[in-house]
């Protein structure tokens, strides 16, 4: 019970706080929407201070090495298209060692690795080879804001 002394003090707030969020749980997650909508719009408006292509010189041997290869070899531009097989691979390689936890004997160590296997090969095979790449086509040139503008 809470003292009469103490009602109007940080101290009785956290209970009324708790009480609150438990007696409104769709206020709560209506709020956190509306701050959230509020971060995305506003984000936009904030300046960007990673913009490394504008940090390096173009006297840099990477640099020069990059527009020479783009230059001689003009037909390797997608460069990740190859990428498929070493991602399965992979994928594959580290969700066959967590899920040689499920032999541990042990519940949590079952399931734990069990779980980790499953969302490495939903990450390699789901994500990683039709989900991002989908993504990155249907955004066209907007998937790598506020990076490559001058392109």
């Amino acid at each position: 019970m809470t003292d009469v002394k103490n009602a109007g003090t940080a101290e009785a707030s956290g209970p009324s706080l708790g009480r609150f969020v438990a007696g409104n749980p769709w206020k709560v997650i209506a709020a956190w929407i509306v701050v959230a909508f509020i971060v995305i719009a506003t984000a936009p408006a904030l300046p960007t201070a990673t913009n490394e292509p504008s940090f390096l010189p173009s006297s840099y041997e990477s640099i020069r090495a990059q527009a020479l290869q783009a230059r001689e070899f003009p037909q390797q531009g997608h460069v990740t298209a190859n990428a498929g097989p070493a991602i399965a691979s992979a994928g594959l390689i580290l969700a066959g060692t967590f899920a040689s936890l499920t032999l541990a004997g042990n519940q949590v160590l079952t399931q734990v690795g069990f779980a980790v296997a499953a969302g490495i090969a939903l990450a390699a095979f789901v994500m990683a080879m039709f989900f991002s790449p989908s993504l990155t086509a249907l955004t066209g040139r907007r998937a790598w804001w506020p990076g490559h503008a001058d392109r």
